[in-house]
């Protein structure tokens, strides 16, 4: 039982002699915790990308049938084809031949935007996403990307026609935010422990 009561009486002791030290320089925490939380603010500010996100949401009917004549088509919309949109849809507008048609109608070797969509389930209603570093871009993107669907997809879901819910827009405020309040947090933390971390060892030895 010694050297176990030895441990507790080591424990107390760097215990005490910890809240000592605390007790006299807890001043120098304060001050490191304060000035590590205006370098992380200041930082965040400083690299903060705004991303920018332009959205619009529309009904895909696809072809019923096709009148006699071969020149005009009546679209309609059944759960059979919500099904397949849902599954295709989304490696529609990922595959290389949708870039390279996006690029040829936008006149450009890069696409300055990441695209998305998302389909609500057993429906044919797709809300498509732009997201780029210029709110300009992402509108311009978006909208040279629904011109271009109903072309690219006719070769998986047959021929489509889209209804518009809600069009295109021109972002006006970043989608994403700095996370200032999560680095501050760390910066002060990380400040505290600068001061604490040497306390703690000068306590155990």
């Amino acid at each position: 039982n010694q050297p176990q009561q030895e441990k507790y009486v080591n424990f107390f002791i760097a215990l005490h002699n910890f809240f000592r030290y605390l007790s006299k320089f807890w001043w120098l925490a304060v001050i490191s915790s304060l000035i590590c939380s205006v370098l992380a603010f200041a930082y965040t500010t400083r690299t903060f990308s705004p991303v920018y996100r332009s959205e619009a949401t529309f009904m895909v009917t696809t072809t019923n049938y096709e009148e006699l004549d071969g020149s005009d088509y009546t679209f309609s919309y059944d759960s059979g084809s919500a099904e397949q949109l849902s599954l295709t849809f989304p490696h529609i507008i990922s595959s290389e031949i949708f870039r390279d048609a996006l690029k040829k109608e936008l006149d450009t070797d890069s696409i300055n935007g990441t695209i998305s969509a998302d389909v609500i389930p057993k429906s044919n209603v797709i809300t498509m996403h732009v997201t780029s570093s210029d709110p300009y871009d992402a509108q311009k993107v978006l909208e040279a990307a629904i011109k271009i669907c109903p072309d690219v997809a006719r070769f998986v879901i047959g021929e489509t026609k889209f209804t518009f819910i809600d069009k295109p827009t021109l972002p006006i405020k970043s989608h994403n935010t700095p996370a200032y309040t999560k680095n501050v947090f760390m910066g002060c933390a990380g400040g505290a422990l600068i001061i604490i971390l040497p306390l703690i060892i000068l306590s155990i030895f």
